[in-house]
């Protein structure tokens, strides 16, 4: 029998307390954050129009005005109580949101969580429930009075309503995505905004929002948050190296070029590096490695979330020496 050297004993031992002690620690904060109060109201704009009749438009443009422009004429949204595309949006919607407990649960959760994190934060009390004619772009809105979530674009990626839409999106529209989108949104709204970026600087930014996305909603996976399949993110975190070592061949990073940003960040359904392995990459592989870089910014600074969110790309960059 071969017998472990007592060193190599001692520092595996070493780790798993190490472990099971940040284990702990994350326990008992998420413990601490599930008795924060907080104190929301949902409206469910989505039901309360598909029971609408033509002569009640009047008492719900008054509730909320919000959905109602004033330049748009009352005959458009009478027609619209009467289309058969609306209503079938709005059965699908009663189908996989029959109430709104589990709902409200997912949205308590990053309510508490950006109160614990950003306790100076005034967060909106209504949530409004609508559809949105399939607006994958816009899912979760939040201002400083209202969010709204267009549940239109979260009845899961089989849904029959979806068949025409591309499959690298049809990932991310399924209803556990809800709580990651506001917390992506909230995020987003504090990152300075930063004039013709590197594509580092892009890669980053959208790295704080997923870091953060990751604190306010833990519960959500790296390939959740990213809207990678297990096995696109498997893909990326085994061709991590390889991505990381054509960006510096190619003198990437430091590019302004607005097209790398297409290439290698935004929504798609791969990369494009014009190699043979384009196909078998998802899209947006820099938010992966933007995501990477801030974790290892985080193991080595000494700020919180709000820092995290504040500080501008090329510190991050410079400080995380990230080497995957």
């Amino acid at each position: 029998m071969q017998f472990l050297n007592r060193s190599v004993f001692i520092s595996y031992g070493a780790a798993i307390l190490i472990v099971m002690c940040f284990s702990c620690t994350d326990d008992k904060r998420e413990h601490a954050i599930s008795q924060i109060p907080v104190e929301f109201k949902l409206y469910r704009f989505d039901l309360e129009f598909a029971q609408t009749e033509p002569e009640g438009l009047k008492d719900i443009k008054i509730k909320y005005p919000y959905f109602f422009p004033e330049q748009v004429p009352d005959s458009i949204w009478e027609a619209k109580l009467k289309d058969s595309l609306q209503s079938e949006l709005e059965q699908e919607v009663a189908k996989v949101f029959p109430n709104n407990d589990e709902l409200e649960e997912d949205l308590r959760s990053v309510f508490q969580h950006i109160k614990y994190y950003f306790p100076e934060t005034k967060l909106p009390s209504t949530v409004v429930t609508t559809t949105s004619e399939v607006d994958y772009r816009h899912k979760v809105i939040l201002t400083d009075s209202v969010i709204v979530v267009s549940l239109d674009t979260f009845l899961g990626s089989e849904n029959a309503l979806y068949s025409g839409v591309y499959d690298y999106i049809k990932i991310g529209m399924t209803k556990d995505r809800i709580a990651p989108e506001l917390a992506l949104e909230f995020a987003s709204q504090i990152i300075p905004p930063i004039n013709r970026p590197t594509l580092v600087e892009a890669m980053v930014q959208e790295g704080q929002k997923l870091y953060a996305a990751q604190q306010l909603s833990p519960s959500s996976s790296e390939a959740l948050l990213l809207g990678y399949t297990d096995g696109e993110y498997e893909w990326t975190e085994a061709n991590a190296r390889f991505l990381w070592e054509y960006f510096i061949t190619n003198d990437f990073l430091f590019s302004t070029e607005p097209q790398l940003y297409n290439r290698f960040v935004a929504l798609a359904p791969f990369s494009k590096f014009y190699l043979e392995i384009d196909r078998e990459s998802p899209g947006g592989v820099g938010k992966y490695l933007g995501l990477q870089i801030v974790k290892s910014f985080m193991e080595r600074a000494e700020t919180d979330l709000k820092g995290l969110l504040t500080t501008r790309p090329e510190v991050i960059f410079n400080k995380a020496k990230y080497k995957p």
